[in-house]
């Protein structure tokens, strides 16, 4: 129920489909660029916290997704089909380089 990736020297994460993962923690990768294509009805919880060369996420199907935490990333942007999560109750967005708020439609 529970993938922890954190403090590992990955580059991307991408791909990844688990359909009863619930938590998914990707904190403290500090080589970490990317994260796309992320597939998973069940996760709940997503943490990028602290990744400061994550600058890049892309395809997520995260539709019971109820907490999302990007907080000292290195986003200044968001891409235009990363929005849609109808249960988000927490978003941390507090990155430095981050310009625009993105329109989270939740």
């Amino acid at each position: 129920e529970r993938l922890r990736l954190n403090v590992n020297p990955f580059t991307r994460v991408a791909n990844l489909s688990y359909p009863s993962l619930k938590q998914l923690d990707l904190n403290c990768c500090s080589a970490l660029t990317e994260v796309a294509n992320i597939t998973s009805p069940s996760l709940t919880n997503l943490w990028m916290i602290n990744n400061v060369n994550l600058a890049s996420v892309s395809s997520f199907n995260l539709p019971n997704l109820e907490e999302l935490r990007l907080n000292d990333s290195a986003f200044s942007t968001f891409p235009d089909n990363f929005y849609n999560f109808p249960k988000l109750k927490i978003l941390n967005l507090m990155c430095p380089n981050l310009t625009t708020i993105p329109p989270f439609k939740s």
